[in-house]
């Protein structure tokens, strides 16, 4: 499954993933319902995958220039930025293939 497959189904702010009541969960647990971005990627791809690390480049390249700061910290103040959308993040991921 794509990570924008993935935050369509659930996604979340301020954590990488949740379940069902909202407590945090690990993205590779079968309890994990919601996510965020890096969540997503984590779920989608493993975290020591080049899948993974491509992911992160790709995105952090595609940003607005108002996300500062250095690579996954950029993915996370987007992701959590709280004019952010389940819509928007799914549609970004989409645009840029993931």
């Amino acid at each position: 499954m794509k990570p924008s497959e993935i935050i369509r189904q659930g996604w979340i702010q301020g954590g990488l993933a949740c379940d069902n009541q909202g407590n945090s969960a690990d993205p590779y647990s079968p309890s994990a319902v919601k996510f965020c971005v890096l969540g997503a990627f984590l779920r989608a791809f493993g975290g020591n995958s080049s899948s993974y690390q491509n992911a992160i480049s790709v995105t952090v390249k595609a940003l607005p220039s108002w996300v500062c700061g250095p690579g996954v910290y950029r993915i996370e103040k987007w992701n959590d930025h709280p004019s952010q959308t389940q819509e928007t993040v799914a549609a970004f991921l989409e645009g840029l293939g993931l």
